[in-house]
């Protein structure tokens, strides 16, 4: 039993199979979804499945990450599983009424939970930079990005209570943030053997710069055409 939760145990490279197959799944959903007209049963099949798999994605993270520790892709696996989440629940929140719409307990709990993430990063960086290595940088970015956005979460809430572009702005956000976090993982895992003596600081950070250009373009092309105007709650039967 002393090998249970070690690399030559039974659950590791399980584990790692379905983190592997869930990490694939999310990577193909998410650009179906995107590609496929918004609001339509099939855009909402692949969107659920993109989620389901992140959600596999970082509860094997998590287990792998006690079989061989690495706090870095724990919390950013933290961090993939945040921006899912929150970005579902912010599109279904626009058919609630105000009061349904209120932060409940679980959205508490999700933000403390991504507060504690960003401040692990935050620790790793400060290790980093006192040990002076440069990936530290690569730390302190996700570490600010992850506050930021439970920051952005509410003050998200509070805008959306006049203004529906909003709710789907925030979703669109977090989905393709989510998103960008899985291409990491992939360039990560494959850019090294790939591309031999690329900085690992841009192979961290580039799908962010690129990804970030493309939230922007899609928020514009499907959030900013749109009219304002107030919600419309949609009455559930």
């Amino acid at each position: 039993m002393e090998d249970f939760w070690t690399m030559n145990g039974p659950l590791y490279h399980p584990l790692r199979f379905v983190h592997i197959m869930a990490g694939g799944v999310a990577f193909v959903a998410a650009p179906v979804a995107l590609a496929i007209a918004k609001g339509n049963t099939a855009h909402r099949r692949a969107g659920w499945a993109y989620v389901g798999a992140m959600g596999f994605a970082a509860i094997t993270a998590l287990l792998l990450a006690i079989i061989r520790p690495n706090p870095f892709l724990l919390l950013l696996a933290v961090f993939a599983f945040y921006l899912s989440l929150t970005g579902v629940r912010m599109l279904r929140l626009k058919y609630k009424d105000s009061e349904r719409r209120a932060p409940a307990l679980l959205d508490h709990v999700i933000s403390g939970v991504m507060v504690l993430a960003s401040l692990g990063l935050f620790g790793l960086a400060v290790n980093g930079f006192l040990r002076g290595d440069g990936f530290a940088v690569v730390y302190l970015v996700f570490g600010a990005i992850s506050f930021l956005l439970v920051i952005g979460e509410f003050r998200t809430r509070k805008a959306a209570e006049t203004d529906r572009k909003k709710w789907l702005a925030a979703h669109i956000q977090r989905m393709m943030g989510a998103y960008i976090s899985t291409v990491t993982a992939f360039a990560a895992v494959n850019f090294g053997k790939w591309f031999p003596g690329i900085s690992p600081v841009v192979v961290w950070l580039g799908p962010t710069v690129v990804g970030t250009a493309l939230i922007v373009y899609y928020i514009n092309r499907f959030v900013k055409s749109k009219k304002p105007g107030a919600i419309h709650v949609r009455h559930e039967a």
